[in-house]
């Protein structure tokens, strides 16, 4: 399998028994908000930086289920704004038409700081708090509280300077799955 794989993986004795591995989709959405009734969650799309995207869990799928990047089994109403979650098309039950989805919630916040890399393809390392963090690719952030989106480089001289605005602010920082 290539691209972005997830698995979970069951040991006996050190021998491998089992591996469920999953390929997303599409990457890095973030839960804005959810309607359990519609069972629809609306997001935003950290790839374009586009916010109020829908994903219509009832219409596109078959069937879905909801896990916590430990393998924790959630419900459609414990998604929080702000959850970073992957979508995976499945077959479960002989139904292929089945998604899962798996929500990582690893917020950072505190002060933002000082910037390394950026330069020659090196990516960007950004302090926040008292500890540095490495950036994705495409960074999605927001100067407005949510009411614009935009995309920064993790690895250019131009991502550096779109996320320069934030020196000395207080942010929050959605961690995703680290590859």
């Amino acid at each position: 399998m290539k691209g972005d794989v997830f698995g979970t993986f069951v040991l006996d004795n050190g021998n491998l028994v089992f591996a469920d591995l999953v390929k997303w989709n599409k990457l890095d959405r973030v839960v804005q908000s959810v309607d359990t009734d519609k069972e629809r969650i609306t997001y935003i799309d950290t790839n374009a930086g586009s916010d109020d995207q829908k994903l219509d869990l009832k219409t596109k799928y078959d069937g879905y289920s909801i896990f916590l990047s430990d393998g924790t089994p959630l419900e459609l109403k414990d998604l929080k704004e702000n959850d970073v979650f992957y979508v995976a098309e499945v077959e479960e039950n002989g139904d292929d038409g089945f998604a899962r989805i798996y929500v990582w919630r690893d917020a950072v916040e505190g002060k933002f700081g000082n910037m390394t890399g950026g330069t020659a393809g090196k990516r960007i390392k950004a302090t926040i708090g008292d500890k540095a963090y490495s950036l994705a690719d495409n960074v999605t952030y927001t100067m407005d509280e949510g009411d614009e989106y935009e995309v920064a480089n993790g690895k250019s001289t131009d991502g550096r300077d779109k996320l320069d605005d934030f020196y000395g602010e207080e942010v929050l920082a959605l961690k995703k799955l680290e590859r």
